[in-house]
Formats: structure tokens, C-alpha cells, sequence
């Protein structure tokens, strides 16, 4: 069982359910403090005490990944890290001999919680901070040439956002759609061009034909508030899951 003596707790804030009409029917959405990195991972490891050098962790990991990537690829089941890995197959075959169609046919990753993350997330401490300061949320972002939602973004595509005042408003620094791509922490600014729909609850955008293959966070950084006068600081709303960005697709 992963020690958590030293963790404060998962925060989590409410919002209105927009689904009911009774007044106090929220749902509670994990706050996502940070996104980290292998390279973060391993500089907290070091300062926690771990004798290990730097680079030959990363060496380890690098070495580590390249054989558990080729164990998926041939089929195999990997139990990694924190996870169960495996491929599947995404498409219908029509008839008895059917071939191979990269456009209707796709590999995709299952991953599945290994137990010590399952058994972790039964004893990990709960911290309820009330109601958002403005309840703004993504709720849904869907990749409209494969409609999927919270998974991916094609580029060159149309994508459509669900939220909770999630309008961008205002031209303080800062302020617009963003995808920051994890691996190398660049942030990609969705210019006002590219967005067709800009209202507080829905919200359509252009991925930019060259973005880079990676996984990336999107955030809205905005001054609306819903109501009459705009904020006075910029607002950040950042979707909880990571979107996958693939050229070669």
C-alpha cells in the first residue's frame, strides 16, 4: 500500500447539476493542481530520499518504456506502472474475408487501474472545498471527424466543447483557448479565427492542421463571469483529461 502520510488530501469542488432542477444538486470534480512530468516524478523521488542517480533513472524508464511498447504492439498484456496495457480494435468487418481499413479500422490502448492504484484510491485522504468560486467547467470536448469525446483531437478538425461559462472574454494577457502539449510543456494559443461558436456554455474551435503529435491539456483563460461586469483577474479552466494529438492518423 503506497504510504500517504504525507499527502494533504484530493480536493474537490462542487457545481450545480445542470441536469436536475432541485437547487442543491451538485457533482463534485477532482481539482487538478498540476500536470507533472517523468522529470518531475524523478527530481520529488531524489528529494524524498531515493539514492538513485537522475539520469540513470531516466535511462531505466526510457529502456523500460521501449520494451513495454513493443511487448503491446505484439499483443501482449503489460501490467505497467500503475496500469494494465493492452491493445484493441476499433471497427466493423463486413463479410467473410474482409481486409484490413485504416479508415475504418483503428488500434486503440485499454488501460485498466492496476490493483495498488485501485486499493490506493480507497484509502486516500478527501478534502471537500464547497462550491467553485464560479462554477465553471469543460465538460465534454468532441472531436467532431471521429466523435469522441475527451480522447482526442484530429488536426485540421472541428472540435465542439461542452461547459459551464466557459466563454472567452476580454484581452488581458493570458486570456484565450490553449492546448499545452505534456512531454514538452509548450502552450499553443487557438486563435480567435479559429473559433466559430464562443458562447458561455458551448464553444466550436479549428485544431490547427500543424499541431504536433503529443498529448495535451486544453484551457480557457477568460474574464467572463456571467454576469454584467467582467472579472478582475483572468480566469483558468483546464478540461481533467488528456487529449491525443496524432499526425500519423
Amino acid at each position: 500500500m503506497t504510504d500517504l502520510k504525507s499527502v494533504d488530501a484530493v480536493i474537490i469542488e462542487l457545481h450545480d447539476n445542470p441536469l436536475t432542477e432541485r437547487q442543491d444538486d451538485h457533482y463534485g470534480r477532482v481539482v487538478n493542481l498540476a500536470s507533472v512530468s517523468s522529470d518531475t516524478l524523478i527530481e520529488r523521488a531524489i528529494s524524498n530520499g531515493f539514492s538513485g542517480n537522475a539520469a540513470n533513472m531516466h535511462a531505466t524508464i526510457a529502456a523500460v518504456d521501449a520494451e513495454a511498447l513493443k511487448a503491446i504492439v505484439r499483443g501482449e498484456i503489460v501490467s505497467y506502472a500503475l496500469g494494465h496495457v493492452a491493445i484493441d480494435v476499433e471497427g466493423a468487418f463486413i463479410g467473410d474475408s474482409p481486409a484490413w481499413d485504416p479508415t475504418a479500422h483503428r488500434l486503440v490502448a485499454r488501460i485498466t487501474p492496476a490493483k495498488r492504484l485501485r486499493e490506493t484510491l480507497k484509502t486516500v485522504p478527501v478534502r471537500i472545498r464547497g462550491m467553485a468560486p464560479d462554477s465553471s467547467s469543460i465538460n465534454t470536448v468532441t472531436d467532431v471527424a471521429t466523435g469522441e469525446a475527451n480522447k482526442r483531437l484530429t488536426p485540421g478538425g472541428m472540435v465542439n466543447l461542452r461547459g459551464t461559462r466557459i466563454k472567452i472574454v476580454g484581452t488581458a494577457e493570458g486570456v484565450g483557448l490553449w492546448l499545452t502539449n505534456q512531454d514538452s510543456q509548450e502552450a499553443v494559443k487557438i486563435p480567435m479565427t479559429s473559433i466559430g461558436v464562443n458562447d458561455p456554455s458551448k464553444m466550436s474551435f479549428v485544431v490547427p492542421a500543424s499541431l504536433p503529435t503529443g498529448n495535451y491539456l486544453l484551457s480557457i483563460v477568460t474574464l467572463y463571469s456571467g454576469g454584467g461586469a467582467p472579472l478582475k483577474e483572468p480566469r483558468t479552466t483546464t478540461l481533467s483529461y488528456v487529449l491525443v494529438v496524432d499526425q500519423n492518423t
